[in-house]
């Protein structure tokens, strides 16, 4: 099977032939005829997503969409033996979808863009309706099949409006499939609530797994008022990834390095929404946070030059564009291009837990990063200046009941660097974070929120009464 699998694969993707084995895949795979065989190839391709994790005998087998997209909740939920996550490859999955989209074209003569949520969700254009009909309808028969022949218990994705898994979401509730959201974006400050509310309710935001994980609260209330589900199909347990900085604290966090770390900012921080659709940067400067980048990047590099014996790290999402306006920030303004600091690393890779825990100071905004350094007793800086202190400020900047006391907030650019020098000498005292904080924001820090996740599942599983389960849920089910 192997070997026909990797010669088709090959033979597809030859760019003169591929157009013709396109057009024959559109009509051939989609066919349920054919559909015996397909599941046999998605069979062979769906492997465990960690090879290095021992699952014990029986354990639950869930089926994980997008896995690079939250792979560190992953990591942590595989370290226990009672769950095994079977990897159902991104490409693979887009392949299926494709079979059916791609009779829709370019939607932009439908009213919107594929990657307007919206436009796939509320769209009352026939030939879009008949797309969702369609390819609803294959999955309902594809799922089952192939829950059967891999033994799967479940499947689960990473957030409840991913145009690429609606129709698997329903497909799984049509075939009692159990379909969990363990849903990745949670900061969900006050300030952006009637955004959100709105905004979600425009685009037609519905979850139809049976389970949704939030880490917190503050989540739980947006989804509740957007009508996304309803409150029983929702279970705040913090985040998965948290267990692990939750067993660093107990163990000892080790002395930090002579290290500065910038968890960089685009330029639309705090959801801000740009004209220019479809960028994170903008190019006119009196719209996003354009001159806020520039100084913080700014004065994390004058701080790199009076500072030759820290490592300063620039810590970005991604490279691209985003390394670009670095760059250009801080040649502009110092007249010296940023690979000529030698003490700077700017970078997109690597752990963020991993360099909180090297750093003396961690410097940002509104993001997740700064709270995890506060549990891993590490000082924050907060610069809060130029657009984060005037335009933009009341509407996309977080933390506001929390940051005087929690940060070390800086309102004057030209301050910056001797304050990031005069914490990390130890010279100022911050607080550690309040009990109500890490509720808002985190839910949960108490090493169990593994544990939550998987006793739910389980629950769950019996609950809905699969398809296809494993030995062990069974015989749970027979206890039960």
């Amino acid at each position: 099977m192997g070997v026909v699998a990797k010669s088709l694969y090959s033979l597809w993707q030859a760019p003169l032939i591929k157009p013709i084995v396109n057009a024959i895949a559109r009509k051939v795979i989609p066919s349920h005829w054919f559909m015996p065989v397909f599941v046999r190839y998605c069979a062979y391709r769906i492997q465990p997503l960690f090879f290095d994790s021992l699952p014990q005998t029986g354990a639950v087998r869930i089926l994980v969409l997008n896995s690079h997209r939250y792979i560190l909740d992953l990591s942590a939920l595989a370290e226990y033996p009672d769950i095994e996550l079977i990897d159902f490859p991104h490409d693979l999955q887009s392949l299926i979808n494709q079979f059916f989209h791609w009779r829709l074209g370019n939607m932009q003569q439908h009213g919107a863009g594929m990657r307007e949520v919206g436009a796939y969700n509320l769209s009352v254009t026939p030939l879009i309706q008949q797309v969702r009909a369609d390819l609803n309808q294959y999955l309902c028969a594809f799922l089952p099949q192939l829950v059967r022949l891999t033994k799967i218990d479940g499947v689960m994705t990473c957030a409840l409006h991913y145009v690429r898994d609606l129709e698997w979401q329903s497909a799984c509730a049509k075939q009692h499939i159990p379909f969990f959201g363990l849903h990745k974006e949670n900061m969900k400050d006050p300030c952006l609530h009637s955004f959100l509310i709105d905004r979600y309710q425009q685009l037609g935001y519905t979850f139809y797994g049976q389970r949704l994980f939030l880490y917190n609260e503050l989540n739980r209330y947006v989804t509740l008022a957007a009508k996304i589900c309803s409150d029983d199909v929702i279970r705040v347990v913090g985040s998965a990834r948290f267990d692990k900085v939750y067993r660093d604290i107990q163990q000892g966090v080790p002395e930090p390095e002579k290290v500065i770390t910038l968890f960089s900012s685009h330029h639309c921080i705090g959801l801000l929404q740009l004209k220019q659709l479809g960028s994170y940067f903008s190019k006119n400067p009196a719209e996003g946070f354009v001159e806020y980048f520039d100084l913080v990047h700014v004065k994390l590099a004058e701080f790199a030059l009076q500072n030759p014996d820290y490592t300063v790290y620039i810590k970005t999402k991604w490279a691209d564009d985003w390394f670009y306006y670095v760059g250009a920030a801080i040649e502009k303004y110092l007249n010296i291009k940023l690979n000529k600091i030698s003490n700077i690393i700017l970078t997109d890779q690597g752990s963020a837990q991993e360099l909180i825990k090297r750093s003396q100071v961690v410097v940002g905004i509104n993001s997740t990063t700064l709270l995890e350094a506060k549990l891993y007793k590490r000082p924050v800086v907060m610069p809060l200046f130029a657009e984060a202190a005037s335009k933009y400020y009341e509407n996309h900047i977080y933390f506001k009941n929390y940051y005087a006391d929690v940060f070390e907030v800086v309102q004057d650019p030209n301050l910056l660097v001797d304050t990031i020098q005069q914490v990390a000498l130890g010279h100022t005292r911050q607080q550690p974070m309040p009990t109500q904080m890490i509720h808002d924001y985190l839910g949960y820090v108490d090493g169990g929120n593994c544990e939550r996740i998987i006793k739910q599942i389980k629950q769950d599983i019996i609950a809905f009464k699969p398809v296809h389960s494993s030995k062990a849920i069974k015989l749970m089910r027979k206890k039960a």
